[in-house]
């Protein structure tokens, strides 16, 4: 977790999306300013860059529950109920996010 550290916020939010939300948390900002290493950001924000790395180490750890589904077994409509449910619902609950980063880029 310690090379966190040396890696930029931009690196850290491509390996796991949920590291975006810690960052926005302490307002980091991983887009414009997403070049500078997580080390550079917590010094310049006066953060303790280990309360960092832990919450991103906890938010990475949140999605480590893996769900194997055979999509060749389901019925079409099984198949679509989880497209809707799993993809169509994130995206709408994460659309907010998605437009105010598409304004700023």
């Amino acid at each position: 977790m310690n090379d966190l550290k040396t890696k930029s916020l931009a690196q850290i939010v491509n390996s796991n999306h949920r590291a975006a939300s810690v960052f926005e948390k302490y307002h980091l900002d991983f887009c414009c300013k997403g070049k500078r290493t997580l080390q550079q950001a917590c010094v310049e924000s006066e953060l303790p860059v280990d309360d960092i790395l832990a919450e991103l180490n906890k938010s990475d750890q949140q999605g480590t529950v893996k769900v194997t589904i055979n999509f060749g077994k389901l019925s079409l409509s099984q198949l679509v109920e989880h497209i809707i449910s799993t993809h169509h619902e994130y995206v709408k609950k994460e659309m907010p996010a998605i437009a105010m980063y598409l304004q700023k880029v």
